[in-house]
């Protein structure tokens, strides 16, 4: 999770991708 957050302050321009990499990874784990 650090990691991702990582690179989301690292790439700005790519915020939407990384939430919805975000919110897949939390559909996964649940």
């Amino acid at each position: 999770m650090p990691k991702i957050k990582i690179k989301q302050i690292k790439s700005p321009i790519g915020r939407n991708k990384s939430q919805r990499k975000i919110l897949v990874s939390l559909g996964l784990n649940k």
